[in-house]
């Protein structure tokens, strides 16, 4: 269980860093930052995801699995719940919270920096729960018909 991060600044990839292993970086930013989280590698050694739970200020605890895709860190990893479903705004399906776009995520974030946006998103995502708006600015998403249609009926 995580109890949150003291500041946002050691959860890049800083320029003395470039040197070492990705996957010590990882390991080293989650024991510093979220030592709830843990990386979950594949037979062969590799690092195929981070995993744990946040406890938010309301007292509810969220389990998080972070999957890295083959590219990583080129590609955004996908966070999905584990043990509950995220329904509402800002999630891909029932499997994968939307705390990025593609396009914002840069080879310097780490498993770390992620999992501090997931608990900002934790924390919208209760007050929408309990007012029924996302707090804060939003980007604008341009929705398909199809797909307002499915958000119209409380299908996502």
């Amino acid at each position: 269980m995580s109890v949150g991060f003291r500041t946002t600044e050691g959860l890049r990839v800083r320029g003395e860093e470039t040197h070492l292993s990705r996957s010590w970086i990882e390991q080293r930013k989650l024991a510093c930052h979220f030592p709830g989280f843990r990386l979950v590698r594949t037979g062969s050694g590799d690092v195929a995801a981070a995993e744990g739970a946040l406890l938010t200020g309301s007292g509810h605890l969220y389990g998080l699995r972070i999957l890295l895709p083959r590219d990583y860190p080129h590609s955004l990893p996908k966070v999905e719940p584990v043990g509950w479903r995220a329904r509402g705004p800002h999630v891909f399906g029932p499997d994968s919270l939307c705390l990025l776009r593609a396009r914002q995520w840069t080879p310097d974030m780490t498993l770390a920096f992620l999992v501090a946006e997931a608990a900002l998103w934790l924390t919208k995502y209760e007050t929408w729960q309990r007012t029924g708006k996302w707090p804060g600015l939003e980007q604008g998403v341009v929705l398909s018909d199809e797909l307002r249609d499915f958000v119209g009926r409380g299908l996502l």
